[in-house]
This record gives structure tokens, C-alpha cells and sequence, in this order.
């Protein structure tokens, strides 16, 4: 007599498609997603240091400031020095209907002053090794 051979359950077609597919990790460059490095230096921004910080330092001696930190990409700092400056010279050439004494305040102290703010921001800015833009990134 003769051994049977054993028994070997039946094995089921592959199935099309399954009930809950597994995503698997992919690897590599996809649509839309560029590699970041981490290390090595931060990127550097497209803007320069130098532009930024005369732009800061010389436009307040015609009136103008805030614009090297806008440029730079500080836009709440510029926008305050901007609109400041702009309003002091404004109620000072047009306010003299307003009062003696609003005049004289505007004339001497808030023009004067937000222009020697912007012109010492200026200075920080050319001195600074790593001043950054609004980014974050360092000039160059």
C-alpha cells in the first residue's frame, strides 16, 4: 500500500483589487515637492544688505522712511515708519489751523525723531553680519 500524498489546502485566485490598500512609502522627487536640505546653511535671500540699509539710511533726509525695511520684507516696522513720517510732515506743513502748540510738537519732536529712528535702523542694518529678511533668510 501506498502513502497518500498530504493534503494541501486550496489556493485562492489574486484578487483585483483589495478591500483596504496599503499606501506604501514612496521615495524620490514628487509632483509638486523639491527636497529640502538639513543642513548646511539656510538659503539666502534674493535681496542685499546693502540696498536695504541705504535705502534706510538716506531716504529719511527727503522725508521718506521706512522703505529699506520694507524692502527687506519687515513690512510692520516700514509700514509704522512710513505712515509716522508721512503723518508727522503732513500735520506739520498742514496743521497750523489745528493749534500753536500741535505744530511746534509735530515740527520738532515726532518728524525728527522717526527720521533719526530710520536712520540709526539704517545704520544697524549695514553694520549687522546677520541681518535677516522677512523670511528669515540672510541677506547677502
Amino acid at each position: 500500500m501506498s502513502h497518500p500524498e498530504p493534503w494541501v489546502p486550496p489556493s485562492e485566485p489574486p484578487h483585483e483589487l483589495e478591500l483596504y490598500p496599503q499606501s506604501q512609502p514612496t521615495w524620490g522627487a514628487q509632483a509638486g515637492w523639491l527636497p529640502q536640505p538639513v543642513w548646511g546653511p539656510p538659503p539666502v535671500s534674493d535681496k542685499g544688505k546693502l540696498a536695504a540699509g541705504l535705502l534706510q539710511l538716506l531716504l529719511p533726509l527727503v522725508g521718506v522712511c521706512g522703505v529699506g525695511r520694507l524692502y527687506a520684507g519687515h513690512v510692520g516696522i516700514g509700514l509704522t515708519q512710513l505712515l509716522v513720517g508721512i503723518s508727522g510732515i503732513g500735520l506739520g506743513c498742514c496743521g497750523a489751523s489745528l493749534s500753536m502748540f500741535i505744530v511746534p510738537l509735530v515740527l520738532l519732536l515726532i518728524t525728527p525723531g522717526v527720521a533719526l529712528w530710520s536712520m540709526i535702523d539704517g545704520v544697524i542694518i549695514l553694520a549687522s553680519s546677520d541681518f535677516r529678511d522677512g523670511a528669515g533668510r540672510p541677506m547677502r
